[in-house]
């Protein structure tokens, strides 16, 4: 069975869709609402993205952008969706490595982005493998977080299948008042750790990710 990341199966998991840029680069969502899929793990770079291949080839976020902008031309997705904010969430969690196979398997499904269909157009399969090969080998897919709380709380749960295993990262408060978290792969403990209650849930900039050693 293919596994779709396409932009329109990021907003079907994503709770919570307006998105800011943080001070550290990092996106997350600007309601008070218990549920979404972010907290960090946003690209850092400017609005073209990470940069892409040759000259004149479009990065990952500009070709997700590109699929985004369509879709909600066509009414696929949400008029007030910003696709920018949520392109750059799929694209920094499937890493810097991945760049040039997402641009590939993007622009190869851009043609039939209009049509508003689900599922990966048969010519593009050799283009969703090779993205999904470099994904699993360096970068993460299907982000979801949980803030029972709130994002002004300290507790979270956010989960990602990274390097082909589960992460996560489970954290609250502890007795001296900051935010402790425990590290988990694949449902086994692999460490815990201590930080901001802003930074702790990133999976790639968090604390725990002194365990999970997962490319930014």
């Amino acid at each position: 069975m293919k596994r779709s990341i396409r932009t329109g199966w990021l907003l079907s998991m994503m709770a919570l869709s307006t998105l800011v840029a943080c001070g550290d680069g990092a996106d997350e969502p600007t309601s008070s609402g218990s549920t979404g899929t972010i907290m960090g793990d946003g690209g850092s770079g400017g609005s073209g993205g990470s940069g892409g291949g040759e000259a004149g080839e479009p990065s990952g976020v500009q070709a997700c952008v590109a699929i985004c902008e369509q879709h909600k031309m066509y009414g696929c997705d949400p008029p007030d969706l910003d696709c920018d904010g949520s392109c750059r969430i799929t694209i920094g969690l499937t890493g810097t490595a991945c760049d040039d196979e997402m641009a590939a398997m993007y622009s190869c499904e851009l043609p039939e982005a209009p049509s508003c269909k689900d599922g990966l157009p048969a010519e593009c399969g050799d283009e969703h493998d090779a993205a999904f090969a470099c994904i699993e080998a360096s970068g993460c897919w299907g982000l979801d977080c949980t803030y029972p709380n709130g994002l002004d709380g300290n507790e979270c749960t956010c989960a990602s299948t990274c390097l082909g295993k589960e992460h996560e990262v489970d954290c609250g408060p502890s007795a001296d008042g900051t935010t402790r978290c425990a590290c988990l792969v694949d449902g086994v403990e692999v460490g815990t750790c201590e930080g901001a209650v802003k930074e702790v849930c990133h999976l790639k900039e968090g604390c725990c990710n002194e365990f999970f050693n997962i490319p930014r």
